[in-house]
């Protein structure tokens, strides 16, 4: 599925779930912010669901829905916990990154009756091709400027900010993150 931010992959991946009547559903994203937003979202299209997380906080692998980061689900002490065939439906947020050796690992291990990736960004600079990895089918295609036509987003805007310089040195994204994060760099941006 390729679809702008904002355009609710989530919900289209919930009401499909809802559709296929899988009993074992894995959804996997690269942050558990993403994974706690996952499953409100299924919460609220699928009601009352048996759902655990695979992420730092927690290790939940008895529940139907489970909501995974792909740090831990790699590991093989957790990933060889499932059958390769455990799961019926599997979800990839961000498939987009699926070309890291971590995703590959899981989706070669994984044998699901669907597996549905998501993404607003399917081109990759890396060479990696997302498209082929399923089989170039698009369940569902809608683009940024397709999305802005059919009102489907807010009209926004992107404002560039100059580099700020800090003791010296030049600020921007390739500094240290506690450069990145100081008052003055903060105050500058505002």
């Amino acid at each position: 599925m390729i679809s702008a931010t904002g355009t609710g992959k989530t919900f289209l991946s919930a009401f499909a779930i809802k559709e296929s009547n899988s009993r074992h559903i894995l959804f996997i994203a690269h942050r558990e912010q993403i994974l706690l937003q996952a499953e409100k979202s299924y919460r609220d299209i699928l009601g009352k669901i048996d759902t655990g997380f695979l992420s730092g906080g927690e290790k939940n692998i008895s529940a139907d829905y489970v909501f995974a980061t792909i740090n831990m689900l790699a590991k093989d002490d957790i990933m060889r916990q499932f059958s390769p065939t455990h799961f019926e439906y599997i979800i990839i947020d961000e498939t987009h990154r699926a070309g890291a050796k971590s995703y590959q690992k899981v989706i070669s291990y994984f044998r699901p009756r669907f597996m549905l990736g998501m993404t607003a960004t399917p081109e990759r600079t890396d060479d990696f091709d997302i498209y082929k990895l399923f089989d170039n089918n698009i369940a569902y295609e809608i683009r940024l400027q397709e999305a802005m036509q059919e009102n489907l987003l807010c009209p926004f805007h992107y404002f560039g900010i100059a580099d700020i310089e800090v003791a010296g040195m030049i600020v921007d994204d390739n500094t240290h993150f506690s450069n990145l994060v100081s008052e003055q760099r903060v105050q500058h941006i505002i």
